[in-house]
């Protein structure tokens, strides 16, 4: 009898804890930071393995028809006030950005082409528009497993601004639908004009841990700077603990863990633009970065997969991490221009479904970020019924704190977008551009 007891007791321990790991933000960090003190990093690995290989067999069981965007997204801004997606003609940019040629190698591009004549882009300065709009509009996605694809995948739709929804959006969501051997793997992902926006990184209150005294020059750790919030766009999760990997991570000259040279690397510059790729790849360029976070090997950079994730069988790839573990990953990408920035959060993915998921959204490199139920998170801030800002998912099931980034420190590491204070419709220069179309 004490046995059937003790069973039942465990197991409705058991369930208990489950059930605030995937509804409490910050129990699933609390339960696992504990267990590692008293069993040990590797140990606490191998369980958490463990119960993702068991929450994906159940959901096999369960065999749910693949979801659409539309039953995920929640109403943030004034019941949803997105515009409906744009048939693709309409999507096309202004003829002077036209003729930019589609990545190579790529299946799909991160612009509709247009039909301008080929030499709309080489006529004299003088025929050429004095101010032509940099219009950012996303090309729908080729779906790379059309049978476990739902209604709308691949299809761009408007992200409106709570702060402004009258503005044109500068944001476009979609959902796609990686793995074909799992139809209930989701794949959400952010595109976001590069010229337009600016991202930032912020280390949180612990993570990454350092030794370096000097982080406590760096004012805004776990925030967003107050001085950014009224150009807020949105904010999303960083990468691993430091002890998980010791990716690299600099902050405005300050170094909170060391760079490792073949690591990927997420850098930001003074001008406001962004590079992905392997350190050493991107430390040998003459800019250097203002900032810069670490994360496991890319999974995808200059358009190649990472040799561990062409193999459907392989086990391992990268450092801390099972590329056959399937949890929530996120992570992020630009395309091959550099005129698009992808972000990613998902449900029940493999590395390998994430990296080709990215890829045929136009990802041209591409870095995971941080993985399990607690830390993917997509966030906008909209006002609450008292008019204060507050966090907000974009898609349904990603667990996030309604205090944090803004009221409350966070003690991860975290990105956050601003729209820059430039004009978007932005004078084209016809030189350059012919430059950068011969190049």
């Amino acid at each position: 009898m004490l046995l059937v007891g003790g069973l039942t007791f465990l197991g409705a321990m058991g369930a208990a804890v489950v059930l605030a790991v995937h509804h409490v933000p910050q129990a699933g960090p609390l339960i696992a930071n504990s267990l590692r003190s008293v069993i040990g990093i590797e140990a606490v690995a191998r369980l958490e393995e463990t119960v993702a290989s068991l929450e994906d067999r159940v959901m096999r069981w369960r065999a749910e028809p693949p979801r659409s965007l539309s039953s995920l997204s929640p109403d943030i801004v004034g019941a949803d006030v997105a515009p409906a997606p744009l048939p693709a003609a309409s999507l096309a940019p202004p003829e002077p950005l036209a003729a930019l040629p589609p990545p190579a190698e790529m299946t799909v591009a991160c612009f509709e082409p247009s039909e301008a004549p080929a030499d709309a882009i080489t006529a004299p300065s003088a025929a050429v528009p004095a101010a032509q709009p940099r219009v950012f509009s996303p090309k729908n996605i080729k779906l790379p497993f059309p049978e476990v694809a739902a209604q709308g995948d691949g299809v761009w739709v408007p992200v409106p601004d709570p702060e402004h929804p009258e503005a044109a959006p500068v944001m476009y969501k979609t959902l796609l639908h990686p793995d074909p051997e799992r139809p209930y793997a989701e794949l959400f992902i952010v595109a976001m004009p590069s010229a337009v926006i600016k991202l930032r990184s912020v280390p949180g209150t612990e993570e990454p841990a350092t030794e370096n005294p000097d982080v406590r020059s760096i004012a805004y750790r776990g925030f967003i700077p107050s001085d950014q919030r009224s150009e807020l766009l949105a904010a999303f999760n960083g990468g691993f603990r430091a002890e998980h990997g010791h990716h690299g991570m600099m902050v405005d000259g300050v170094t909170l863990v060391p760079p490792r040279v073949d690591m990927c690397t997420v850098a930001g510059y003074e001008d406001g633009s962004l590079q992905i790729g392997t350190y050493s790849r991107l430390s040998a360029l003459p800019q250097k970065p203002m900032w810069y976070r670490q994360s496991p090997r890319c999974m995808v950079e200059q358009g190649s997969l990472h040799p561990g994730l062409r193999d459907p069988n392989a086990r391992g790839w990268g450092a801390t991490l099972e590329g056959e573990t399937v949890i929530n990953r996120s992570a992020i990408a630009l395309s091959e221009d550099g005129e698009a920035l992808f972000v990613a959060v998902t449900n029940f993915t493999t590395a390998r479904a994430l990296a080709l998921g990215m890829r045929a959204a136009g990802g041209h490199n591409v870095a995971q970020l941080d993985v399990n139920r607690s830390f993917p998170k997509f966030l906008l801030f909209p006002r609450d019924e008292s008019g204060v800002r507050r966090p907000a998912s974009l898609f349904k099931g990603f667990l996030f704190d309604r205090e944090e980034m803004l009221d409350e420190p966070n003690p991860r590491d975290f990105f956050y977008v601003v729209r820059r204070r430039v004009d978007v419709r932005t004078e084209v220069d016809p030189e350059q551009h012919a430059v950068n179309q011969a190049g």
